[in-house]
């Protein structure tokens, strides 16, 4: 198998606001690597003391190589070590081709002594998409709480939110509902914006996290309205949504 997703976003995390800004995109081929700054976005960031990556010292330019980037190759630890056997197993990475790329998709790349992290686009096929990702804001307070593979959850819209006006709560579906977080950025933006639009979305516990506070992981799907306008729903969120073609995709 060769790889999940031929893109990872980078993000960085405003480290006073703790704001996340879209900074750049890593694109994987059959034939290397690719890194390109979101200039808009990195302009925006200059105001927050952000510096560009070593290695990509002009913003306008497209870099290309025939291996991981040095600045991207050092997020991945010694494959000697325990924590590196461990993702690889918990993940199953070993029936893909590049490891090192799954291992940055999986764990974001993140390191304790900076602020930034890879997430993955949406997928969007034909007017169907699917992501996964940790719930935001998680806390883990007690067994009544703790979630499992497989169990539902309901996402609620809540623009009276002071400090994001795209906040999307995540409750359990149960007789007495319990919020258990938000749904992260970026991946809010697009999700709040196909929810306004009445499409369908289903949200399910993919795994736990027992060394991360158990943070569940969850598996998001859903499908925009037959009559949606896909250009204009994606437009706005064009690196964040990665369409996928069957019939051309290797």
């Amino acid at each position: 198998m060769k790889f999940t997703t031929p893109r990872l976003i980078l993000m960085w995390s405003n480290p006073e606001t703790k704001e996340n800004c879209t900074i750049g995109v890593l694109t994987r081929n059959d034939h290397g690597y690719s890194f390109r700054y979101i200039q808009n976005e990195v302009k925006r960031a200059f105001s927050f003391g952000f510096t560009l990556l070593s290695g990509f010292p002009l913003l306008e330019k497209m870099y290309f190589s025939n291996k991981l980037f040095p600045v991207f190759e050092r997020r991945i630890p010694s494959k000697g070590r325990r924590d590196y056997k461990e993702v690889i197993q918990t993940f199953s990475l070993s029936l893909f081709d590049d490891l090192d790329w799954e291992y940055l998709r999986v764990t974001k790349g993140e390191l304790a002594t900076d602020r930034f992290y890879f997430i993955e686009p949406i997928r969007l096929e034909d007017r169907y998409f699917k992501i996964d990702f940790k719930i935001a804001a998680w806390k883990f307070v007690d067994e009544q709480v703790r979630l499992h593979p497989g169990q539902e959850l309901n996402f609620v819209l809540e623009p009276g939110n002071l400090y994001d006006t795209q906040a999307i709560q995540v409750f359990t579906n149960e007789s007495h509902p319990r919020m258990v977080g938000y749904v992260p950025k970026p991946y809010n933006g697009p999700i709040y914006s196909w929810m306004n639009k009445q499409c369908e979305i289903k949200a399910v516990v993919r795994m736990v996290l027992e060394k991360q506070n158990y943070c569940p992981v969850l598996l998001v799907a859903g499908s925009l309205p037959q009559d949606t306008d896909q250009v204009k729903a994606t437009s706005e969120f064009k690196e964040l949504v990665l369409k996928v073609d069957r019939t051309t995709e290797s």
